[in-house]
């Protein structure tokens, strides 16, 4: 009989549990509970839903006369439609074709040249811009700029590429006809309007 120990079921002595070097566990040392910081949230807010820009018929413009800016001079061009463009003839002869995309954009004061501006939030406030291209995507003029505070976020299908005059650098831009600002007065960061 074996005396003071425990009963084992075979007679023979209890092994020590085992462990292994590599996974056992070092005591925690007691740190007073410190509240976690949040996880950083990424840079864009979702902001509710922006109003839809309202619809326009394009096809009102055929045979009409616009106006339209090169290099800070205005002509004058005749709309006419020759499937699948929209096709301006200017009074001088010039001829130009416009996808639906591109003729929409034109009468809503975006193409590119014009000569716009746009308010970047404070300190900034409103600088002026030259439109270059449309976005559509590219990334390589970086992702779509947001003014500080701006109340939406940006999406690509309405950004443009325009340079800033003040230190000529260039970045995408959001200007959709819905953010387009009668005047400077009173208006919101992301938010543009003619410069004329």
């Amino acid at each position: 009989l074996a005396t003071g120990g425990a009963p084992s079921l075979h007679g023979a002595a209890a092994e020590p549990p085992r462990t292994t070097p590599s996974k056992g566990r070092k005591p925690r040392a007691h740190k007073s509970q410190t509240p976690s910081k949040p996880k950083p949230t990424g840079r864009r807010m979702i902001y509710p839903a922006e109003p839809p820009p309202p619809e326009v018929d394009l096809t009102t413009f055929i045979g009409k006369m616009v106006k339209r800016s090169f290099d800070g001079v205005w002509y004058d061009a005749t709309v006419s439609y020759v499937k699948p463009w929209y096709r301006l003839t200017y009074t001088d002869g010039d001829v130009q074709d416009l996808t639906s995309a591109g003729f929409k954009s034109l009468t809503e004061g975006v193409f590119e040249g014009a000569r716009l501006r746009y308010h970047c939030g404070v300190p900034w406030l409103w600088v002026d811009v030259v439109v270059q291209e449309r976005y559509e995507g590219k990334r390589t003029h970086g992702p779509i700029w947001e003014a500080d505070n701006q109340p939406y976020n940006s999406t690509a299908r309405d950004s443009w590429v325009v340079e800033f005059t003040q230190d000529g650098k260039f970045a995408p831009i959001d200007l959709r006809v819905t953010r387009k600002a009668p005047d400077a007065t009173g208006s919101v960061p992301g938010t543009w309007t003619s410069a004329l």
